[in-house]
């Protein structure tokens, strides 16, 4: 699965050969059992590029569960939805993500960035 991420981030993709298993068929063959940071990282990104916003933001609070106090994935978060809120009403639809679930997502980072930091407001 880490190979075929790699490939996914950095060629895409229509690089692949139709005997590659697809990254959803890698998935579901993990179902209920976590994702090391890293290879969860790697999915949100991917999950991102293609516009299926709705998983990358799953990706994300995957991460953040498995280290709710780290504040590098809090800025990870940050930076993510910021690339969210420059997209179209329409294209983040698409995403299955409209903009207020974007701005609600946002709104949890402020407040684990806050309580993290300890004072009101991150």
């Amino acid at each position: 699965m880490h190979l075929l991420l790699e490939v996914l981030l950095h060629e895409g993709a229509t690089a692949l050969p139709d005997f590659v298993p697809r990254l959803e068929m890698l998935l579901a063959g993990l179902r209920g059992q976590p994702l090391p940071p890293r290879a969860c990282a790697a999915v949100m990104l991917q999950y991102e590029l293609v516009g299926e916003y709705a998983k990358a933001e799953d990706a994300l609070f995957a991460l953040l569960e498995s280290e709710p106090e780290n504040p590098a994935l809090i800025e990870l978060g940050f930076a993510f939805y910021e690339r969210l809120l420059r997209q179209s009403d329409a294209a983040l639809s698409a995403g299955n993500l409209p903009r207020a679930e974007v701005e609600a997502g946002l709104s949890e980072l402020r407040a684990r960035r806050a309580a993290a930091s300890g004072f009101p407001g991150g």
